[in-house]
């Protein structure tokens, strides 16, 4: 019927269901049809609303209408939830009382998913308002990225290190990367400097409504938070569009950087660091938040630098012809997360030196190849290619550095990704 996605369309003789709506495991309802029309009738208390988002996930094209009008349209598809703000002419649509949200969605070529809803955007109150800083740059080498900040009377870089050193195995199989905060006033005089970093415990979860644990401790020489999913599938699940979500991830700091560290939801994590409420309220949940407070005292015009661990125990790594291999650095099973943690720490200047020495390096080499362009296209490839390859020792005793695709039926070493990066572990190996 022409009239499908109107308020007035009766639609009573349709199927009910609850969402999300698909054809893989997550589905709540079953879809295998190449079209699907989808209506959501909800009752609006207030027509008062701030800014209007839409929140989404679609596999494959779509189109959305409220009370009768298309708000939304897109070829395509999502690998997880968008939010989408919506034109307040858009938001003028809704009316207290009845409103009818419609989709059209039409797949014919690989998975089928349909998630969505509707989201206000909350007013920001003066008093808990934020000033943004100022990111003035950001620098790109191979295993590093740093972006640089003016936070009002003070000076921030910060710099995302993963060292992945394929010269030294042990380093490159380490599942530890760093974050550096650097910090020094910039109007010649004192001020009194923390930095929050909150990780999302998403990290650990394919999809972000799973359960996940969050446990807080410590060791001789760490303060560690951990989160992991309450499933734990190990090495469970095949298809597109999964992230893993099993083993446990990690945000650890040495206790000699006199961090405060506590669990929240994500929706507390900024307020809280605002407040100075530094205290965990949550353990299990989905959306938490890993929040750690880094003191650095008063700062001057000397820049002072500290930094954070972030790990992540896969504990089986890969299904080799039926038989689950652990991690390269786990091989004889009697490694632990804390020890790799621990190393991290007590080698962090040496690794640093020797990612930067290998930056400079691998760039001149690449330059001198095939020019600048060529050199920065390298530096772009380099990390993104060996995060989607896996260490580990076969049952033989044989090195394996196998590739994993996410989006490919959990399938390795296929030659689309082999033929592209074989050059890159013929140079470096």
């Amino acid at each position: 019927a022409d009239d499908w996605h109107t308020p007035g369309f009766n639609d009573k003789s349709w199927k009910t269901g609850t969402a999300p709506i698909g054809d893989g495991d997550a589905a709540k309802t079953k879809w295998k049809s190449k079209d699907m029309w989808v209506r959501r009738t909800f009752n609006l208390p207030k027509q008062d609303i701030n800014k209007l988002i839409l929140k989404l996930s679609h596999d494959d094209n779509v189109e959305v209408y409220l009370n009768g009008d298309r708000i939304y349209d897109r070829k395509g598809w999502t690998n997880d939830f968008v939010m989408i703000p919506l034109k307040d002419g858009d938001k003028d649509k809704l009316k207290a009382g009845e409103n009818v949200i419609a989709i059209h969605i039409f797949s014919d070529a690989g998975g089928q998913w349909l998630d969505f809803g509707l989201v206000e955007k909350e007013k920001e109150r003066p008093e808990e308002a934020i000033a943004l800083a100022d990111q003035k740059s950001v620098d790109l080498n191979a295993t590093q990225t740093i972006y640089n900040f003016k936070c009002g009377k003070v000076d921030l870089a910060v710099t995302f290190t993963s060292p992945l050193l394929m010269s030294d195995l042990g380093i490159l199989a380490r599942p530890v990367s760093y974050i550096s905060y650097k910090v020094k006033a910039n109007d010649g005089k004192t001020h009194s400097v923390k930095v929050n970093l909150s990780a999302s415990a998403n990290i650990a979860t394919n999809r972000p409504s799973q359960e996940v644990k969050a446990t807080k401790y410590a060791t001789a020489k760490l303060s560690i938070l951990k989160a992991g999913t309450v499933e734990q599938p190990i090495l469970q699940k095949k298809g597109d569009d999964l992230r893993i979500d099993w083993g446990y991830m990690y945000v650890a700091a040495p206790k000699s950087a006199n961090v405060t560290q506590y669990i929240t939801t994500g929706e507390q994590a900024t307020e809280a660091f605002r407040k100075g409420a530094l205290t965990s309220t949550a353990s299990m949940g989905s959306g938490l938040s890993l929040n750690t407070v880094i003191p650095f005292g008063k700062i001057g015009n000397v820049a002072v630098e500290k930094f954070v661990e972030i790990g992540y125990d896969d504990i089986l790594s890969i299904q080799y012809f039926k038989k689950n291999l652990r991690p390269w650095w786990n091989t004889s099973g009697k490694e632990t997360i804390e020890g790799q943690l621990t190393l991290a720490v007590n080698e962090y200047t040496s690794v640093i030196a020797k990612c930067q020495s290998f930056n400079k390096s691998m760039y001149a080499d690449a330059e001198r190849s095939g020019g600048k362009k060529y050199a920065d296209l390298c530096v772009l490839g380099y990390r993104q290619s060996i995060a989607g390859h896996q260490l580990v020792k076969s049952p033989q005793g044989d090195l394996l550095w196998l590739s994993k695709e996410n989006f490919s039926n959990g399938s390795i070493n296929t030659v689309d990704i082999t033929y592209p990066s074989a050059p890159l572990y013929l140079i470096y190996n």
